[in-house]
């Protein structure tokens, strides 16, 4: 997979050009280095990189990853929800972390613990920027449930896909703080999301950064290609998803948003609105 992008490519899908905003702290070459490098990422919590590296093994462990997982109990918390999230369709409640583990299988549990590792970095990293780091995570959530109600598959990949599509503003924040705050200044003043301001200062997507750093860690491929292919396609419908979410209010960004009338998705609406707890659109 080829991640690296030339400056000046277009690469924005329905983003645009904006003029009046605040020049950005570093160039794009020097934010591909630094997110290429891993340079001020903290490093991965223990609890996260074991059960990361258990549910790698080629001999499988479902003890193991058992023990990994109660030893934190945020990985606990999370791995429970996902578990017993209605995509699962369970007849019977899931009320264990073995039970949870039987449920996702290794595969779907190996996809989780990479979402839930790298996201795991991000709220443990020492933000110094404007990111309200508690929406980020729970609109990373949100984004993942109602991905995982798209798919036709209804399993763990997806919503993992839907949580790491928030790593890029999380990794901005952390690695170069005023950068971040650039972007999010702009996009406050001019009530965009933050990935569009970001595309208008530098011409290029965050969604590409985002998906250096993800490989750099070691996240599977196949959750890092749909994170890289969000700075190209903005009609995709994880795109989709995660314009919605901003739309209702659930995003990122506190500030509202203007509806635009190009979008007409009734369907990624019902599922966003469902997934927030809003009920129908």
């Amino acid at each position: 997979m080829n991640l690296t992008i030339s400056p000046g490519k277009a690469g924005g899908g329905d983003h645009q050009s904006f003029k009046g905003m605040s020049s950005p702290r570093r160039s794009w070459q020097e934010l591909q280095f630094l997110f290429s490098s891993r340079q001020g990422l903290p490093p991965v919590p223990e609890p996260a990189l074991r059960l990361t590296t258990i549910v790698a093994d080629s001999d499988f462990s479902a003890a193991r990853a058992e023990e990994a997982i109660l030893a934190d109990p945020g990985l606990t918390t999370s791995i429970l929800k996902v578990a017993q999230s209605a995509a699962y369709a369970q007849r019977q409640p899931v009320t264990s972390v073995r039970q949870a583990i039987l449920v996702l299988g290794a595969r779907q549990l190996r996809n989780l613990a990479a979402s839930l590792m790298t996201m795991a970095v991000i709220s443990k990293g020492h933000h110094r920027s404007m990111l309200p780091l508690n929406r980020l995570s729970e609109a990373g959530m949100k984004i993942g449930k109602s991905f995982a109600a798209l798919s036709s598959h209804h399993d763990a990949s997806a919503y993992s896909c839907g949580v790491l599509s928030q790593t890029p503003a999380g990794f901005l924040s952390l690695v170069d703080p005023a950068t971040f705050d650039s972007a999010w200044t702009y996009a406050r003043e001019s009530r965009l999301s933050l990935e569009s301001a970001f595309y208008a200062q530098h011409g290029q997507p965050l969604y590409a950064l985002g998906a250096l750093a993800l490989t750099s860690m070691g996240i599977p491929e196949n959750l890092v290609v749909p994170v890289e292919a969000l700075g190209a396609d903005q009609q995709c419908p994880l795109a989709l998803i995660r314009r919605a979410i901003d739309l209702i209010g659930h995003g990122t960004t506190p500030w509202p948003m203007p509806w635009p009338e190009s979008f007409q998705h009734p369907e990624i609406l019902d599922v966003c609105t469902g997934a927030v707890g809003l009920g129908a659109a």
